[in-house]
């Protein structure tokens, strides 16, 4: 019997608090690790304070604005 094995690649962020000015290269980093992966075998995951509600586009957005940057979309 043969055995198969599939790879999971896991990316994380933690304690981003709202830096959008850091997202774009963060953004480009995973963008990058999971297409090496491939999409099927990453699993993207923050792991806590991604948002401050002091940033402008956080408080203005309800926070749809972090989600999009989790998301892989652009701003």
């Amino acid at each position: 019997m043969k055995s198969t094995h599939t790879r999971l690649r896991i990316l994380h962020s933690n304690d981003i608090h709202s830096h959008f000015e850091r997202m774009p290269r963060i953004a480009s980093l995973f963008a990058g690790l999971r297409a090496e992966a491939g999409e099927e075998h990453t699993l993207t995951l923050d792991i806590g304070d991604h948002m401050d509600r002091m940033r402008p586009e956080t408080e203005g957005t309800q926070g749809e604005a972090n989600i999009d940057v989790l998301a892989g979309h652009r701003l």
